[in-house]
């Protein structure tokens, strides 16, 4: 999720820079028109750190 965040920021950026329009999936287009490329990266990156830490929860409790 971190490599999509920075690979969404990228984008949006050259989307911005070249006059594109932004489209993609509806949630991340509406996180778009609110807030610009920095919420949907951050959402991304947010997500991302989620995953990590249900993820090394998991494994430490799967051990027992």
């Amino acid at each position: 999720m971190y490599f999509a965040a920075v690979v969404m920021y990228f984008y949006l950026s050259d989307q911005e820079s070249t006059g594109g329009g932004v489209s993609g999936h509806a949630a991340l287009v509406l996180l778009y028109k609110l807030g610009g490329k920095w919420l949907v990266s951050g959402f991304c990156a947010a997500a991302g750190t989620v995953y990590l830490i249900l993820g090394i929860y998991r494994m430490k409790n799967s051990k027992k």
